[in-house]
């Protein structure tokens, strides 16, 4: 089956956007966090790179807070539903565009936001070298993918899971960090997360309690809690083009 295929497929249950995402997302509460850094510290209508937007769930997050953006998605489906988002939403700061990241090379950006698509594609060396290329010095990437550091990972916990979403692999945190500093990305910050609550909730898709903010966040910190001792399955890294 070819990516595109499977990644349309995939997001056959998708649907249009018509409110916007905000701190209190369960599903985006870690990487919501991430973003406020650079958007606190680059410049009002900052030009950003959302690789993988899929419906465009972070790209309105990050054009309602004035950004200019660019996402970018192999999934025809998916923009066809982003496209028709940003008209609901009366959005005109963001543009989509149906491709891999091949279609912007030319242009820079100040942020580029990558989030759970590393994994996904097959020569990530390349694929890192090409979104250092398009940062502008002193901008910032965004990158959350998982890591194999919970120990439900050495139990073959999330192989199934993995499978279903077209994941090729998982990676160690040093592994990353080289992967990055040889292509001119200093590494800021690293900040696991998703440990066994939140993976169980998430790989056998049981998100109802994301409706109920307050336990919600009472499930993020006791998660946050246990991954001390049980390790995480994801990662969030800031890294810097020098």
């Amino acid at each position: 089956m070819k990516i595109n295929t499977f990644y349309d497929l995939f997001h056959k249950k998708s649907g249009v956007t018509k409110k916007i995402i905000d701190s209190n997302s369960f599903t985006y509460f870690y990487i919501i966090k991430s973003l406020h850094f650079p958007l606190l510290n680059l410049r009002k209508k900052c030009k950003i790179l959302d690789i993988g937007c899929g419906v465009g769930t972070i790209s309105f997050y990050l054009a309602k807070n004035n950004a200019e953006v660019i996402g970018v998605d192999i999934s025809k489906k998916a923009i066809s539903f982003a496209n028709k988002s940003a008209k609901i939403l009366g959005i005109d700061n963001v543009h989509f565009i149906c491709g891999t990241i091949d279609r912007v090379a030319k242009k820079r950006f100040d942020v580029v936001v990558c989030t759970e698509v590393l994994e996904h594609i097959d020569n990530d060396k390349m694929f890192i070298n090409t979104i250092s290329s398009i940062l502008q010095k002193n901008g910032y990437l965004i990158l959350s993918t998982p890591i194999k550091e919970i120990f439900l990972y050495k139990y073959h916990f999330y192989d199934n899971f993995d499978k279903s979403v077209g994941h090729l692999r998982r990676y160690d945190v040093s592994e990353l960090r080289r992967l990055l500093e040889k292509n001119k990305l200093k590494v800021v910050s690293v900040t696991r997360v998703e440990s066994v609550l939140r993976s169980i909730l998430f790989t056998t898709r049981l998100k109802k309690v994301s409706k109920y903010i307050f336990f919600a966040r009472l499930l993020n910190a006791f998660d946050g809690f246990l991954g001390k001792f049980l390790g995480f399955s994801n990662v969030i890294i800031l890294a810097k083009k020098i």
